[in-house]
This record gives C-alpha cells, sequence and structure tokens, in this order.
C-alpha cells in the first residue's frame, strides 16, 4: 500500500510549467505553424488542442499572463503577437477554431469540434469577465490540472 501511496504523492510545482509548455506546443503546432494542411495530421494536432479547452479551458484562461514566458513558449510563424500564454494569443485560437469551422476540406467531425471549442473559449472568457468571484483572478495551482491525490478511503 505504501508503494500505491507514494505513485498518488502531490505532483511537484515544475509539472504546471510543463503542462503550459505542452498546451502552448500544441496549440502553435495546430494553429500557428505554416502551411495549415488539410491532412490526418493537421486534424490530430486541432482535435488535440480542442481538449485542452474541453478540459483545462478555464484553468488556462485563468492563468494567462500570469505564467513565466518560457523560451519554448514562442509563436509560430502565423502569430506574431505576445509570446507564451497570453489573452491575445488565447483570442487567436479561438479565431482560429472559427475559421476552420467553415473550412469544408475537413472532416465534418473536426469542424463540429472546431466549433464546441471556439464557443467554449467565447464562453470562458466571457464568464471569467465578469465573474467577482475571486479565484477567478488567481493564477491556477498545479492542483487545478491534475488531482494527484486520491480521496482517502480509510
Amino acid at each position: 500500500m505504501d508503494k500505491l501511496a507514494g505513485i498518488f504523492s502531490p505532483c511537484p510545482p515544475s509539472w504546471l510549467g510543463r503542462l503550459v509548455r505542452l498546451t502552448t506546443r500544441c496549440f502553435r503546432h495546430a494553429f500557428e505553424e505554416e502551411p495549415l494542411q488539410v491532412d490526418e495530421f493537421s486534424e490530430c494536432r486541432i482535435r488535440g488542442a480542442a481538449q485542452w479547452i474541453e478540459h483545462s479551458g478555464e484553468i488556462l484562461f485563468r492563468s494567462l499572463d500570469n505564467i513565466p514566458d518560457f523560451t519554448d513558449l514562442n509563436p509560430g510563424t502565423l502569430y506574431t503577437g505576445k509570446g507564451g500564454l497570453s489573452r491575445e494569443r488565447w483570442d487567436f485560437w479561438e479565431a482560429s477554431f472559427r475559421v476552420l469551422t467553415e473550412n469544408e476540406s475537413f472532416a465534418g467531425e473536426t469542424v463540429l469540434i472546431c466549433d464546441k471549442a471556439a464557443q467554449k473559449m467565447a464562453a470562458i472568457a466571457a464568464n471569467t469577465a465578469v465573474s467577482d468571484e475571486p479565484s477567478h483572478n488567481e493564477t491556477a495551482s498545479i492542483e487545478d490540472f491534475v488531482k494527484c491525490v486520491p480521496p482517502d478511503e480509510s
């Protein structure tokens, strides 16, 4: 049982930085690199980016402009704005999802996924901007990203 407890011990804070880096790279490869080809790999990258919004969108939004600008978070060639995880970049990604909803070359399911992701991003931004809850003004913690400690079953 002690070995199992070690597996579920709290994650180190460095995981937050790693997750932000992974998220940003995922979006950069999906939307910021050119040329965007209509192929299996592009659709896979786009769907991967949509999953980040589906599962961690609120946390990512709360972390905008609060995470250090790591050098590996530099933008791709299609995005010329601020690097790192910023509101400007969030808006660019949302717009990219919206553009893809009008692209008839992609599979219908991918278009629906893009539409859902764009709507969720807009809703997150709207809800967070008008919220009076203090937690929306805080940077996300590693506990928000990964729930490493299971509930006490004793």
